[in-house]
C-alpha cells in the first residue's frame, strides 16, 4: 500500500460507516425475541460469518481513541478509504481499473473490503432468520460480493474511473492499493508501488 498527497474530498466513508452500523446493530432489534444473553455480539459472532469483525469495526469507528489489543484490529486508522487498482495480466499488455473502497487492514496483514464484510453479515442474518423460523426461505434475499471477481478487458473498460472532487486548500492522504490478479489462486496479490 502507498499513499499520495493532494487536495480532495471523498464521499464514500460516511455512507459506508452508516450501512455497517445499521447491519451490525440489527442484533439489538432481535434481542427481545430471544432469551437473555443469547443475542450478545459474542454469541452472534459464533453463528454469522464476519460478525465479530464488523462488531470490531463499528466499535472502533464509534470510539476512535480506543487502542485495545484485539486479534482482528487494534486501531481506527486500520480502517480507511483507499483507491484500489486492480491489474490483470494479458499477453504483453496488462489492463486495469480503479475504484474506491473502505479497506480494513487486519492485524494479520490481510486487506478486506468493508463491503465484503457487510455482505457476509447481511447474508448471515438472512440464514439466521430462516433457521429460527422468523421468515420463509423464499422471503430472504441473499447477495454476492463481486469486488474481487476476475474481469475481462471489455468488462474492466466499462467501470468508470473513481470520482474524486478536488477542493483547493484541503489536504488529505490518498491510500493506493495496487493488486495483480493471480490466475492460479483466482485472487489478487499485492503489487509493489513506485512513485517519484
Amino acid at each position: 500500500m502507498a499513499s499520495a498527497r493532494n487536495d480532495a474530498k471523498f464521499s464514500l466513508k460516511g455512507p459506508a460507516e452508516l450501512a455497517a452500523s445499521l447491519i451490525h446493530h440489527y442484533r439489538q432489534d432481535l434481542e427481545r425475541l430471544y432469551p437473555e444473553k443469547t443475542m450478545t455480539a459474542k454469541e452472534v459472532g459464533k453463528h454469522i460469518k464476519d460478525y465479530a469483525l464488523l462488531n470490531r469495526v463499528v466499535n472502533l469507528l464509534k470510539h476512535p481513541s480506543e487502542t485495545q489489543t484485539d486479534p482482528l484490529l487494534n486501531k481506527r486508522d486500520q480502517i480507511f478509504e483507499a483507491m484500489v487498482v486492480n491489474a490483470f495480466p494479458h499477453d504483453n499488455r496488462p489492463y486495469m481499473y480503479s475504484h474506491m473502497r473502505i479497506v480494513i487492514h487486519l492485524n494479520s496483514g490481510v486487506f478486506r473490503d468493508l463491503l465484503d464484510v457487510v455482505t457476509n453479515v447481511l447474508n448471515g442474518w438472512g440464514s439466521f432468520l430462516i433457521a429460527n423460523n422468523q421468515i420463509k426461505k423464499e422471503e430472504a434475499r441473499f447477495y454476492r460480493y463481486t469486488g474481487d471477481d476476475f474481469l475481462t478487458s471489455e468488462q474492466a473498460s466499462l467501470i468508470p474511473d473513481p470520482r474524486v472532487t478536488f477542493t483547493p486548500g484541503k489536504e488529505f492522504n490518498l491510500a493506493l492499493l495496487p493488486r495483480g490478479y493471480n490466475f492460479k489462486t483466482r485472487s489478487f496479490d499485492p503489487l509493489p508501488f513506485h512513485s517519484k
